[in-house]
């Protein structure tokens, strides 16, 4: 029995470290140099930070390192190998790499592997001359009944909340929220969605040119996911 939760503790350990870690990078936290290293030792924390990309200082490359009396050990796209001083790192988000093709081109030709899903993430540039308010690509999947999609919007870790899919993010230092219209009727009734959003703290609703990079990622990200579940029907309409 001891081994058991001791099995299941670790695994669950394991899923936070990931979680934090992911967290870091959709909120674009600056994280001390002090608490890479700390985590470092620990081989959950490792697994979730090693080969992240990381930004810090001049630098920005694979996070291969830790130490107290060196800083952070970096791997960068050409593939040099260099400590940084620096007194925090970021783990950026991937729309917000310069150099991220090269980064993928050198992590696909060496294999690494990472635990949370950034250079493979799925992103969505803002074009710059973006007008309207609302995003209506997502709009019109079908699902049979309501609690289908709610189902699928909160197994793919998305709050559910006043009829929209809701993701948050806080992007230079301001909380934005994505909310993508789903349904607000009896959990068996069907539904089809509506429009993605983005609001500011009390509700406001934001100009898309006002709505910053890493928050329309996201915002887009939920939507299509969520999308990709609807009927049958939809899809082999389209």
């Amino acid at each position: 029995m001891l081994d058991k939760d001791l099995s299941e503790w670790l695994r669950r350990h394991e899923r936070e470290c990931a979680e934090n870690v992911e967290t870091w990078m959709v909120r674009s936290l600056p994280v001390p140099v002090g608490v890479l290293v700390e985590c470092w030792p620990d081989p959950a924390w490792r697994r979730a930070l090693e080969n992240a990309v990381v930004a810090g200082g001049e630098l920005t490359g694979f996070l291969r390192g830790a130490d107290r009396e060196r800083g952070a050990g970096i791997v960068t796209a050409d593939g040099e190998t260099a400590w940084s001083a620096a007194p925090t790192f970021l783990v950026p988000h991937p729309v917000l790499i310069d150099e991220l093709d090269d980064f993928r081109d050198f992590a696909t030709e060496l294999q690494v592997d990472q635990a949370i899903p950034q250079l493979y993430r799925e992103t969505w540039a803002r074009p710059p001359d973006l007008a309207g308010d609302r995003v209506e690509e997502f709009a019109g999947a079908h699902f049979e009944q309501l609690h289908l999609a709610t189902r699928r919007c909160r197994g793919l870790g998305y709050a559910f909340s006043g009829g929209s899919a809701v993701t948050r993010v806080w992007e230079a230092g301001h909380l934005v929220e994505a909310r993508y219209w789903i349904g607000s009727d009896a959990p068996d009734v069907p539904v089809s969605t509506g429009d993605l959003i983005w609001v500011a703290p009390g509700g406001r609703q934001l100009a898309l040119a006002r709505v910053g990079p890493v928050a329309y990622s996201e915002g887009m990200r939920m939507a299509a996911l969520i999308h990709a579940g609807r009927a049958a029907d939809d899809e082999e309409e389209e």
